[in-house]
Formats: C-alpha cells, structure tokens, sequence
C-alpha cells in the first residue's frame, strides 16, 4: 500500500491501515497457532485455519461491507470443496483442502479496503503473503490482473465488449491459451470465485446468471479513481469480463467431460449460505434527570424515558445502513419498552416497514433497585453498574442466567425463523445484549462485574451475526467504527 500511495502522493484511509495491521496480526498468529505445516499438502486443519483467519478478521475490523459478500465467502469454498471432491473422484489430481483452503482468504483484502476493484487484490495477495502462507500454494489463485492484461491483448471491438457479438478465431485462440495455462486448482477456484454468489429473484448463481451479472459489471463500479491500479484496470475490465465468459464456460466443459456433475452440486448447495440476526440497543434517551430507568411498568408515567433527536437519528442511520448494504430484513422484534419500539419504528421507516413484534424475551432485566432509591447514574457508574449483587436483594432483581436464557431462547427462535439470506433484526437493551453476546458460543455465565468491561454495545449501536445453515455462529461484527473511540456505556 505504501509504495503505491507514495507514488500518486495520496494517503491511505487511517481505518483501511488499522484493518489492515489487524488483519496480519491476526493471520499471523492464527497460523502459527496451529499446525500449518509449510508443504505442499494442505489438510482440512489447515482448511479451518483459512476459515478462522477470516471469521476472526471479520469481527476484529466491522468492515462496512454488503451483506453479498458474507454470503459469498461462504458458499463459495463449500462450492469449490464440493468440485474438487469430486473431480479427485474421477481421476483428477487436485487438493479440496487446498482450494477450500485458499478460496476461505481470496477475498481478504475487501477487509481493508471494500469495494476498491483490483486493489483488495494486490492487497489481499500481499496480506497472504505476510501471514506465512507460501507463494507456490498462492500461486494457484487467479489473477484479475493477468486475466485483464490478457484480455487487452484480444483487441475486442464495442459490440464484443457489450456482448453482442462472439469472439473471432484469433481472439478464441488467445483465451484457450489462456485457459490451457490454468492449473486444475486456479480453475476451480476460479470457477467457484465466480459461481458461488447468490442472485435474489434466482438463488445460488449458475451460468445464466453468471451471465447477466457480468453483463451489468459496470454499473456496480466506479467509473474513476485516485488509485493507479483501478486507473490502470478501468479501461480494461469490460474486455476481461468477456474472457472471463470464455474460461467459465470451457470450465463447464472440462468439469463435465471429467464427469462432474455441476447441476448435482448445485443442487445440494441451492439453500446453503448464512442468514443474519442484527442485535441492536436502542438508541440515546431524553433522560434530563439523569435517573437510573429500567423497565417502564414500575416507573411513574413522567418518567419514562424516551427517545432523545440524537437517539432518533442513530436508528434511522442503523436503518439506512442496513438497507445501503443490502440486508435483507424480513421481520423486527423489540422490547416492550417504549424507547426500544421507538427504536424498531424508526428502524423500520428506513427498510420499507417490514413487520414489528414486540417480545418480552427481550426485555430489559427487571431491576428495579436503583430507580426506587432515585440513584442518578453517575451514582450507578461509581459501583461498576451491578444490579445483580446482594445489595439489591430485596428487590428480586432478575439473574443473569435468567436474561441469558430468555435472550438465547429469542435469537434462536428468530434465527429457526429466517430462510437463506434473510435477516432479522432483534432491539433490546444494553445488558441483556451484553449477556447474550458474551455467551453466543460460550456456556460460562460472565462475572456480573465484568460484564461491562466485555462486549458491551453502545446506544444506537448493533452487532450483525452471521449464522451459518446449520444455524451455527460463523462470526458477528459491530456497526461502529473500527477508529477506537471512548465510548459511553451508560
């Protein structure tokens, strides 16, 4: 990255270069943790290994990316996996490891820097390098600069490049060459780089749709750049979307000629992918007095806490942040607290109003002491913000375990709930939040006194899970900034 901002005399986004640093700590400890052996023979250890890289990678850096891309490095090594178990079946000399493996981390550098084309390339191929991984298994990744410069050299004419007219024989020449110097491993890799996404009308891509998503390539980009490698691809990302054509369609052939049978893969693989729960505190409050509110039914009606201007503008920002990066949300569940069903409604304006349930599952735990005895929450601050300890005794404030469990009962319910690409979004309250996302994948119960010193939300803050099809936790990441921040808790 230096070499190149130095260059054009541009400086690299600060959060792009903490991602960045993040992500090659995490690489290289990950890795050297476990029993990546440098051969060349990857294992499925190693194969959980890339997994791990990416799934910690995600929740260190809440990279603001679509929620296509999630899905897509999901399917997409299963997709690979899948071919290559195959083709090992029918004679072929290929790793499904290695191409689980390396298709876990193709897509990496999209965590620096998103959607910068070309770039989250030569980012992501320098961070695989300094994670440890050794150039000949790297070697086996296909290259988009390669397939541009090769492209370029075809001399394609407008209708060419706009698909209205197929490729004469000197350019068919040029892109079997092409194609020939593919190993077997960059193939597949390619093939399922390309394949394993998912349209919304139609499912999991096959070649058709493959098609037409090439087709609309450059409505989904920037037209310009700072950058001299976006500079550098933009002319020539049209003519490599028509080799690119040309090389998933021979892979078709050479798979089936082997005798794969693609149409049977991706009918195993047609409900496969993540659907995704947000968990979100409800937004900053109009509390003038300061006082320690909880749940509204033993509070006086005047002092019931509300939303504050600032509240109201977070949640509608969640709102539009989600609906920017394409979740598709199909149902919203809140507290029956008021300032979290105002929370939900301003949610829901931002995402076409999908349908708001209100569920005690997530209601603020019942603790009542603090506000009976008009503590101000400076004063609740000053002791850690315990509320479970045998000073409030008296009042029967609600256990941990208990918010834990109605918590987990709820997000399960939900996530049983939601179909293949689906999301739905849960608002509650800081604590049970916190409890529920200390305890995802964990049964130990944190100390009530360090609960706040963990993954704790700020308002207006969410948290997006990613759940695997099996309704397992592939990994989760916050709305927030990664820059640090002081945040307030309370």
């Amino acid at each position: 990255m230096s070499s190149e901002t130095l260059h054009v005399k541009i400086k690299e986004d600060e959060t792009a270069v903490l991602r960045y640093q993040k992500l090659k700590s995490i690489g290289q400890e990950v890795l050297a943790s476990g029993s990546f052996i440098l051969t060349d023979h990857t294992t499925e250890s190693d194969a959980n290994l890339g997994k791990k890289i990416l799934t910690e990678g995600i929740h260190e850096t809440n990279p603001p990316l679509w929620a296509s891309y999630f899905e897509h490095i999901i399917i997409a090594p299963e997709y690979g996996k899948k071919i290559a178990s195959s083709a090992a079946d029918c004679g072929l000399d290929v790793n499904p490891y290695e191409i689980e493996f390396l298709l876990h981390l193709h897509d990496v550098g999209r965590l620096v820097t998103s959607s910068a084309y070309l770039r989250n390339d030569y980012i992501g191929n320098r961070l695989l390098v300094e994670f440890g991984i050794p150039r000949p298994l790297l070697r086996n990744l296909p290259s988009n600069e390669k397939l541009m410069s090769t492209a370029e050299t075809m001399n394609l004419d407008h209708e060419q490049l706009t698909f209205q007219s197929p490729l004469n024989e000197e350019q068919k020449k040029i892109a079997s060459e092409y194609f020939e110097g593919m190993s077997p491993t960059t193939r597949i890799i390619n093939f399922a780089d390309n394949l394993g996404k998912r349209d919304k009308k139609n499912g999991l891509f096959n070649a058709e749709i493959f098609l037409s998503y090439l087709k609309s390539q450059e409505s989904r980009y920037d037209q310009s750049s700072l950058w001299p490698s976006i500079k550098w691809a933009l002319p020539k990302r049209q003519a490599g979307a028509i080799l690119q054509s040309y090389i998933i369609e021979k892979t078709v052939e050479w798979l089936t000629n082997l005798g794969v049978d693609l149409n049977e893969i991706h009918d195993q693989l047609s409900d496969f992918g993540p659907h995704f729960i947000v968990v979100a505190r409800h937004g900053e409050l109009n509390n003038p007095k300061n006082i320690v509110y909880n749940r509204d039914s033993f509070m006086l009606p005047e002092d019931r806490i509300h939303l504050s201007d600032s509240g109201k503008n977070q949640m509608e920002i969640l709102g539009q942040t989600l609906h920017k990066r394409q979740f598709n949300v199909t149902q919203i569940i809140a507290s029956p607290e008021e300032r979290a069903q105002e929370s939900a409604k301003f949610i829901s304006d931002q995402l076409g109003n999908p349908p708001i349930a209100i569920n005690p599952n997530l209601d603020d735990n019942f603790s009542p002491g603090p506000y009976r005895e008009k503590m101000t929450m400076n004063q609740l601050a000053e002791i850690g913000g315990n509320v479970y300890s045998q000073r409030w005794e008296k009042y029967q404030h609600e256990q941990p375990d208990s918010v834990v469990k109605r918590m987990h009962q709820q997000f399960m319910e939900m996530s049983n709930s939601l179909k293949t690409g689906e999301t739905g979004v849960l608002v509650s309250h800081g604590d049970p939040i916190a409890w529920l996302l200390n305890t995802l994948q964990s049964e130990l119960i944190p100390n009530p006194e360090d609960l706040r010193h963990l993954e704790y939300p700020a308002k207006g803050e969410a948290v997006i899970v990613i759940i695997n099809s099996d309704n397992t936790i592939y990994s989760s990441y916050s709305t927030r900034s990664f820059l640090p921040t002081n945040r307030k808790i309370y």
